[in-house]
């Protein structure tokens, strides 16, 4: 699983960055400051990705009005064949060599607790966040990560009609992996940013894009549960919408709202 997080505002970088060829994009490594898809200065070892950047940019602007609509109405948005799976399996290899590299860690997350942010690990999840180091080892996965946080933010933004004001950035954003062991672990219930702008966390839509090529839908588990705001009048009453983790799907939601 890759998430990303697009944040409202831009914040200053405190790394130095050598530009690749393909182009170059922050990738936050906490909330307060991010990092830069960068790469060793070495011209002569350059390795191409083989995902078709053109592509991938041509679907998001042609699905920007619909992850608009989607997400102004219903809270969320998600397709299921957002990149063809042979790419799907070409990520999912290069995470795989990232993990066998030592590059993932117990991942982590926050509740709330008598108002105050309160740390917890979550048991079977491990994560990285991938920058410009991990390119040679992950060409595919740094190109898409750097493509969509390019792209996306500009492509809702121009499609927004509507009175909610969006206002992605497309320079202050972070990324990362996550996997999950099987055995029953699971992700906790939470918010990915309960508290907001009060608190310095400015993370604003949530975007994941699932690497499970061979995906059993009714066999392997995993689904994504969401707890949306009800449309009904009884505004304490929430949605329950289940989706599956197959390859290929992009979910999108408010990183404040969503839990």
């Amino acid at each position: 699983m890759i998430a990303t997080y697009v944040r409202r505002i831009t914040i200053s970088s405190s790394r130095k960055t050598i530009r690749h060829r393909f182009p170059a994009s922050a990738c936050g490594n906490s909330y307060k400051q991010h990092r830069y898809f960068s790469s060793p200065n070495n011209d002569d070892e350059i390795i191409e990705p083989t995902i078709n950047t053109q592509d991938m940019q041509s679907t998001i602007i042609n699905q920007a009005y619909q992850m608009v609509n989607s997400l102004t109405n219903n809270g969320y948005y998600t397709t299921t064949n957002f990149l063809p799976p042979t790419m799907i399996s070409t990520i999912r290899s290069q995470a795989i060599s990232l993990r066998n590299n030592g590059r993932y860690e117990q991942s982590w997350s926050e509740k709330i607790v008598n108002g105050k942010a309160q740390r917890f690990d979550k048991e079977g999840v491990f994560a990285c966040e991938p920058d410009g180091q991990d390119y040679y080892t992950a060409p595919d996965l740094i190109t898409y990560m750097s493509v969509l946080l390019q792209t996306l933010p500009s492509a809702i933004n121009e499609c927004d009609t509507s009175t909610s004001n969006i206002e992605l950035s497309n320079t202050s954003f972070n990324a990362k992996l996550a996997v999950t062991l099987p055995g029953g672990h699971k992700y906790p219930l939470h918010i990915d940013n309960p508290q907001g702008v009060s608190v310095g966390d400015i993370r604003k839509l949530t975007c994941i894009l699932y690497l499970n090529p061979n995906y059993n839908i009714g066999k392997d588990g995993g689904e994504l549960r969401l707890f949306l705001p009800s449309k009904e009048e009884d505004k304490k009453t929430l949605e329950v919408v289940d989706l599956t983790p197959e390859g290929g799907r992009l979910i999108m939601f408010w990183s404040g709202k969503s839990a």
